[in-house]
């Protein structure tokens, strides 16, 4: 499985403005996994930024039936990925893979709510 190494930001990914990048390691083995790009300010700035525009140009003025299948549909992914999204999780983290496992099932759950939530309150 490929891991992103860049930082996504505004729809793209793209390295970081200060060109830092950081190494993460299995705990377990203590071993490099992958090399990423490290976010600097400017780029939390940006991101920042990128979601007010994301927030004014379309997500505050979407009909909450479709804010709820977007919801819906980042769980849905969340599942389908899930064995991939835990293995990745517990070789950064270095917890067992049940935990894991267990952790992107409550992720995916946590979407589901927020989901439904939005019929309780739109």
């Amino acid at each position: 499985m490929k891991v992103p190494t860049q930082l996504f930001l505004d729809g793209d990914y793209r390295s970081g403005d200060h060109g830092r990048p950081t190494q993460l390691i299995n705990p377990a083995t203590e071993q490099p996994i992958v090399e990423v790009t490290s976010a600097g300010i400017s780029d939390v700035q940006d991101a920042i930024a990128s979601s007010d525009r994301v927030w004014a140009s379309g997500w505050r003025d979407l009909a909450p039936g479709k804010r709820a299948g977007i919801l819906f549909q980042i769980a849905h992914q969340i599942r389908r990925h899930a064995e991939e999204l835990a293995q990745l999780e517990t070789l950064q983290v270095g917890k067992p893979i049940s935990d894991s496992r267990d952790e992107v099932q409550l992720g995916a759950r946590v979407f589901e709510y927020y989901a439904g939530a939005i019929s309780q309150f739109g």
